[in-house]
C-alpha cells in the first residue's frame, strides 16, 4: 500500500521558479561583497537589475532617509544608503522577487524582512569578533547568510500557504512551540530543509547551503559549523527582540544565553554590546522593511 505523502512531498518535484535576478544571484552577491568597487562601479552592476535599482532609488528618496534634495542616480543612492544597506537590501529584493507569500494569511512580510535584515546585521557583527585568519570574507559571508537563512519559509508560504499559515498560528498560540516543529507537523518538512533544497537549485555557494540547513542545530560541528552557529546565535538574538512587544524600554529585553558563542570566544560582554545595538536598530529596520516590501 502506497504511503500517504506529506504536503511538502506532494510539491517536492515541482521546479522552483527563478526570477531573472535570482538566475544571476551569485554574480550579484559577488559584486556587492567586493570592497574594491567604488560607488560608481557598484551602481553599474546594480543598474543591470532594474527592480533593485528602482527600489534603491525609492528608498534613498523616502522618509526613511529624508534626503535634502532628490536623489536621481543609482550611484548617489548607493552613496547615500551606504554599502552595508545596499548589500542587504539588494539581496533581499532579489530573493523577494522570486516568491509571492500573499496567499498565506498568517505570514507577516514586514516582520519576516525586519528579522532577516537584523539577523544579517547581527551575523556580521558577531562574525567580526572571530579571528579573521579563519576566513577572509567570514563577516561578509555571515551577513549574506543572515539575509538568506529564512529562504525556505518564503517558499512554504507561497507553495503551501494554508499549511504554513496554520503552523504560524500554532506558534503564536503556543510560545513553547518552535516554528520548525509546527511546520513539520503541518507540512511534513521545516524551513531549514526547504531553504537548503532551494539553495542547491539556485546553485548558491556550499557554505550558504550548509548554514541555511544547519543554523538551528546547536550541536552541529561539521563543515562550516562556526558560520552556522553564528547565524543561529544571531537569529536567537533577533527572535528575542522581535518577541518583545514593547520596545520603549530597551533594557527590558534580555540577552539570550548562547553557549556556542562562548565556545567561539565571543564573551558575554561582546554579545551584550551587539545585542543592545540591535535593540536600538529594531524600529529603524522595521521602517526599512515596511518601505521596501509593503
Amino acid at each position: 500500500m502506497e504511503s500517504v505523502k506529506t504536503p511538502f512531498e506532494q510539491k517536492l518535484f515541482t521546479s522552483v521558479r527563478l526570477s531573472p535576478m535570482v538566475i544571476n544571484i551569485r554574480v550579484l552577491m559577488e559584486a556587492v561583497s567586493n570592497d574594491a568597487l567604488n560607488f560608481r562601479q557598484l551602481a553599474a552592476v546594480l543598474s543591470q537589475y532594474p527592480v533593485i535599482s528602482g527600489r534603491l532609488l525609492s528608498l534613498a528618496n523616502s522618509a526613511w532617509v529624508a534626503p535634502v534634495s532628490p536623489i536621481t542616480t543609482v550611484e548617489s543612492a548607493c552613496s547615500r544608503l551606504g554599502t552595508s544597506v545596499v548589500k542587504s537590501v539588494s539581496i533581499a529584493i532579489a530573493v523577494a522577487s522570486s516568491f509571492n507569500a500573499a496567499s498565506c494569511p498568517s505570514f507577516d512580510m514586514e516582520r519576516f524582512w525586519t528579522n532577516s535584515i537584523l539577523v544579517s546585521e547581527a551575523a556580521f557583527l558577531l562574525a567580526s569578533q572571530l579571528p579573521q585568519d579563519q576566513l577572509v570574507n567570514f563577516p561578509k559571508t555571515a551577513q549574506t547568510a543572515g539575509i538568506l537563512h529564512g529562504l525556505g519559509l518564503l517558499w512554504l508560504a507561497e507553495n503551501l500557504p494554508n499549511e504554513t499559515s496554520l503552523a504560524l498560528q500554532r506558534i503564536e498560540a503556543d510560545g513553547a512551540l518552535s516554528l520548525n516543529d509546527a511546520l513539520m507537523d503541518c507540512t511534513g518538512t521545516d524551513y531549514c530543509q526547504v531553504g537548503a533544497w532551494i539553495g542547491k537549485q539556485w546553485k548558491l555557494p556550499e557554505v550558504l547551503v550548509v548554514v541555511i540547513q544547519r543554523h538551528l542545530d546547536s550541536s552541529y560541528r561539521e563543515q562550516d559549523w562556526k558560520m552556522a552557529q553564528i547565524i543561529g546565535a544571531a537569529l536567537q538574538m533577533v527572535t528575542a527582540i522581535s518577541a518583545q512587544r514593547d520596545l520603549t524600554l530597551p533594557n527590558d529585553v534580555v540577552l539570550p544565553i548562547n553557549d556556542a558563542l562562548l565556545a567561539l570566544n565571543v564573551d558575554n560582554a561582546q554579545q551584550g554590546v551587539i545585542f543592545h545595538k540591535l535593540v536600538g536598530k529594531y524600529a529603524q529596520t522595521r521602517a526599512l522593511a515596511r518601505e521596501l516590501f509593503l
